[in-house]
């Protein structure tokens, strides 16, 4: 059934709104049922849904990261860019390095390909000693379901990450973003707040 975000039009005809229509509130969705005497709502119980990002996939395993974290600091004055790829024919997860043009305020680079072996897990970005935060640059060119991270102050022991993904809109109708945790992607999470400090969410 659709699922509308406004009542819908009346018939051409005059008449009755669809006999039955369930409409998204702010609050939730709602069934409508309409009859001559009138419209009848009620606000649809179920299984509540959370805001998350539940995958489908094994965490990537935390050396990963670590090696993630390496590539950023052995370029300790320019970006980086770094994807995590997972091979859905072997079961594994590899690293690519991309971008061997780049500066300490940008890296050029062409995302990756995705098909039905490769998939693109996450894609996580350096600000090399800056602290870590997500540009209109990357607002603008984030927009593929999937992870996302920047990870800066690596000239630290443990840098700073900061992580996100992309889904639903704003009002102004630009892509909302919701934060992640790196551990919701990397495992175990013990090893994971070894290798990275994360802000408070």
């Amino acid at each position: 059934m659709e699922v509308l975000t406004g009542p819908p039009a009346p018939p051409a005809g005059g008449g009755l709104y669809p006999p039955v229509y369930r409409l998204l509130g702010a609050d939730g969705v709602y069934e409508v049922r309409s009859s001559p005497l009138g419209a009848f709502v009620a606000r649809l119980e179920g299984v509540p849904l959370a805001e998350g990002y539940f995958s489908a996939l094994p965490p990537c395993p935390a050396p990963l990261l670590a090696r993630i974290v390496e590539i950023f600091k052995e370029r300790p004055e320019k970006e980086a860019v770094v994807s995590v790829v997972y091979d859905s024919l072997e079961g594994g997860y590899h690293l690519v390095w991309q971008g061997e043009v780049a500066d300490r305020s940008s890296v050029e680079y062409t995302p990756l390909p995705e098909d039905e072996r490769y998939l693109v897990y996450a894609e996580i970005h350096s600000h090399h000693s800056m602290a870590p935060f997500f540009s209109r640059d990357d607002d603008a060119s984030e927009k593929r379901l999937g992870a996302y991270g920047v990870v800066g102050h690596v000239d630290r022991r443990r840098p700073v990450g900061v992580f996100r993904y992309p889904c639903g809109r704003l009002p102004s109708g630009e892509t909302r973003f919701l934060p992640l945790r790196a551990e919701q992607l990397f495992a175990p999470a013990p090893a994971v707040w070894s290798i990275i400090d994360q802000p408070t969410l």
